[in-house]
Formats: C-alpha cells, structure tokens, sequence
C-alpha cells in the first residue's frame, strides 16, 4: 500500500511538470512505459480484445483435489525438491537465493544474484512449482543480460524490460510447465525424495491442465491469462 501510494505521488508530480495532453496521474505513469501511450488507446485495444478474452475462457472446473497432482508435503521438503530443480534451470547457492513462505512471488536482480520469493502452499506442490519457474523465467532473463546492455539505455526502458521479461516468464510457466516432457520430469524429480508418494506424468499433467474457476491468476487455467490482464487494467 505504501508502494502504491508513492507510485500515485509520483504520477502526480509528472503530470503537474506536464502542460499537454496528460489527463491523469496514471497516463503520466503510463507515459513512462510506453512514450505517447494514452489510455484512449488502451481502451479502443481493450474493447476489441475483450470478445476473444472472453471465448478463450470455456467451461471452468472444480480442482479435483483427489487428485495426485495435490501434493501435501512438509514446507522443507517441498523447498528442498524446489532447489534441486533450480539447479537443473542453472540456479543455484552461487546465483541465487529462494525465499518461501507467505510472501507474494516475485523475482528481482541484485548483487549479481537472482532473488527468488513465492508464497509456500502446503498442500499443492506443483502450482508452487509453476510459481516457482514463472519468477524464474524473469530471473534468468535478468541475470544472463550482458553488464553492457544492462547499464545501457535498452536494458534501463521499463517496456521493453518488461515485456521481453514476462514473456520469458510465461514461456516457462504455460509452455515448458505444461509439457508431457515436463509432466515426467517433474513426477520423476519428486519421487526421487523419500518417501516416494507413485506420482505420475499423468498426475501432474492432469493438475497442471485444469482450468479452475479461480480469481487467483496463478491458480487459474492460461487461457485466462489475457482476462485477467484486462481485468488488472480496470482495477488499475
């Protein structure tokens, strides 16, 4: 909320030091990403969009939690699993540090480390999982840019930071994820600690397909993915 609220000043001050078009706070926000991005241009983009969006959607499901896709195992168990699949990803104790618990996932780069946080359920190994490799994905992006582009004027424009970020993101989680060559690898990584639980390529690609009628959007099937980008803009 603090954050939220310094963002607002700042847009503010912006929109003050402006004398054109700027009509808000937020366009003088939006300005930043995007130079000459106006909020009437979102809204024409959004109204077209919004139709598709909406048949992308489809039937939802209730989440089997029957299912062996739900894994219940204790929170260090479950981090140590997450670890050992970093370092397959190429992230490990010299590049990286993992943070679990009741914290909102998020990824950042500093001294020359990734930094890795999701927030830990208990009781659903793979959607930790996918939430996990999502950061990672703008992690990896963050740390094999070149000291030369990052320090440039390309590696500092938030858009297309951003953009080439959470595509990097998206590819890991809704791609990579959501895979059969994914949903072996990950059944075979969880059975390899003790006490092996029988789960299958089958259990996890079941879990990761299901398209839950969620309002989390991590929980929720990928086609929702472009709803709840729009939804985000109007809660914005």
């Amino acid at each position: 909320q603090k954050i939220v609220g310094i963002v607002r000043r700042l847009g503010a001050f912006k929109k003050a030091a402006r004398h054109d078009e700027i009509s808000s706070a937020y366009e003088a926000r939006l300005d930043r990403l995007t130079p000459g991005l106006r909020l009437t241009d979102i809204d024409a983009i959004k109204s077209e969009l919004l139709p598709y969006a909406m048949d992308m959607v489809g039937e939802t499901t209730e989440p089997d939690v029957k299912s062996k896709g739900y894994i219940k195992m204790p929170d260090e168990k479950q981090v140590a699993i997450i670890k050992d699949i970093l370092k397959d990803f190429g992230l490990d104790e010299n590049n990286m540090t993992l943070h679990a618990g009741d914290v909102h996932p998020l990824a950042f780069f500093f001294d020359r480390k990734v930094h890795l946080t999701f927030r830990l359920n208990p009781h659903d190994l793979v959607q930790n999982v996918l939430d996990v490799l999502h950061e990672t994905g703008h992690g990896l992006y963050r740390l094999h840019m070149p000291g030369k582009v990052r320090r440039s004027f390309m590696g500092q424009i938030d858009t297309m930071y951003n953009g080439i970020a959470e595509a990097s993101a998206l590819f890991f989680e809704h791609y990579v994820c959501r895979s059969d060559a994914f949903a072996d690898y990950l059944a075979k990584k969880i059975n390899m600690h003790p006490p092996e639980l029988g789960v299958t390529a089958q259990d996890i690609a079941k879990k990761v397909h299901e398209n839950i009628d969620s309002l989390n959007r991590s929980n929720a099937h990928p086609r929702k993915y472009p709803l709840f980008t729009l939804a985000y803009y109007d809660v914005e």
